[in-house]
């Protein structure tokens, strides 16, 4: 019935789709919708990441795959997703909303697969704190971010697989972690550290939260000491003329660069300030709730797999509080590591519903959700076409075919 209702009115069939979220019917839905919500952007915003793909994708000459493995391996590129995607689209169409629908499948393929495991692990009578633990989960890695596909593609990606690896202990979903550098070379650090808490979860086994618990403490307040973009200053840029690294390491680090790509507008200013509260609220908040929970932890009904969790949520943010104050593109490791302590507070409330985790519940909804929330609508009105909340597939897909010249113009 739900896939009837997609072909009529696709926005209302997803959000029915989301009460009954772990039938076959509501999956399908949920990502054919994040496809065809990357189908419908409308490209008319220069200053996103989707414009730029777009253009490039609709003007390049693409290489072909062989070509593409071989300048990764010389360091020609420092991921290989992009390329690759533009390579295989360009065989059958040059249309950037084809491109984009298979950033939405991908994109929604993963987040679902990451929701699930949540869903799943729920046990007795839903109610309205773990429907709010859901969006929240949902929100800091809305679909709105296939507007930056890479980032946030390879962050589903690395919360499933690392979810399965470490939490499910599904040996083989190694391989899906090591998967999310060549999405986005970002992970190549958190991949690292990761397979070093693997090794540290073998040392320290029987009691992994105290020696982390320390560093989570001292990261914190170091996070709010050390001055912004000190790789930066530290290393210096003769340390990072690797061709494309070193234009990627100038453009995530630089805060020059990214006043000097952006109109000093009043939204701008207005933007910038309330993204710097978030980051302040989302770090203080993390600080709090793994404060309570630590304390609490050992009166509460718990699994081994679930201290597993909590020692890496400590040690996920070890690594966010630090790369925020290192450089500027850390703060995405802040919202990455959001989503585990989400998991985490979902595992914690499913199995233990007193006051203290729905106050814990409701205390984040000011400090992360209702940013997100604020950014998922107010996005969703810029990126995509307004016919997409109300229109049927055929006219949503009619009103695409063909697009592509009306970039060349606006760039």
């Amino acid at each position: 019935m739900n896939l009837i209702l997609y072909i009529f009115f696709p926005f209302f069939a997803f959000l029915r789709g989301l009460k009954n979220f772990a039938t076959q019917q509501s999956a399908i839905v949920f990502v054919l919708f994040c496809a065809l919500f990357g189908y419908c952007f409308t490209f008319e915003l220069v200053t996103a990441d989707s414009f730029r793909y777009a253009y490039f994708f609709y003007v390049g000459d693409h290489n072909m795959l062989k070509d593409i493995i071989e300048n990764y391996r010389e360091g020609g590129i420092t991921d290989i997703f992009r390329p690759v995607t533009y390579s295989i689209t360009s065989l059958f169409s040059h249309n950037p909303k084809v491109l984009f629908a298979i950033y939405g499948f991908l994109f929604g393929l993963f987040c679902y697969l990451s929701i699930r495991i949540l869903v799943k692990e729920r046990i007795g009578k839903n109610d309205l704190y773990l429907v709010i633990l859901l969006i929240i989960f949902f929100s800091l890695n809305s679909i709105v971010n296939v507007n930056g596909i890479r980032f946030w593609l390879a962050t589903w990606i690395f919360f499933y697989f690392t979810t399965q690896y470490l939490i499910y202990g599904k040996q083989r979903a190694i391989i899906g972690i090591l998967l999310s550098p060549l999405i986005h070379f970002a992970y190549i650090v958190v991949v690292g550290y990761i397979l070093l808490f693997k090794v540290y979860l073998i040392f320290f086994r029987r009691n992994p939260l105290k020696i982390l618990f320390i560093g989570f403490i001292i990261s914190f307040f170091a996070s709010f000491a050390l001055p912004e973009n000190t790789i930066q200053d530290t290393i210096g840029d003769d340390a990072v003329e690797m061709s494309a690294l070193n234009t990627k390491y100038n453009y995530y680090t630089d805060m020059t660069r990214k006043s000097t790509s952006k109109n000093n507008s009043l939204y701008t200013q207005a933007n910038d300030a309330f993204t710097k509260y978030s980051r302040y609220a989302a770090k203080g908040m993390a600080f709090l709730l793994c404060i309570i929970i630590y304390r609490r932890f050992g009166n509460i009904k718990k699994s081994k797999t679930t201290i597993t969790l909590f020692a890496l949520v400590l040690a996920l943010f070890i690594l966010s509080f630090l790369s925020s104050s290192l450089m500027h593109s850390g703060n995405r490791y802040l919202m990455m590591s959001w989503l585990f302590l989400a998991y985490l507070l979902f595992r914690i409330y499913n199995e233990n519903r007193e006051k203290i985790w729905k106050r814990c519940v409701i205390g984040s909804i000011p400090t992360v959700a209702l940013y997100y929330f604020i950014f998922i609508v107010f996005n969703g009105y810029r990126l995509v076409t307004p016919m997409l909340w109300f229109m049927n597939l055929p006219y949503l897909i009619y009103d695409g075919i063909g697009f592509g010249p009306e970039l060349i113009p606006r760039w």
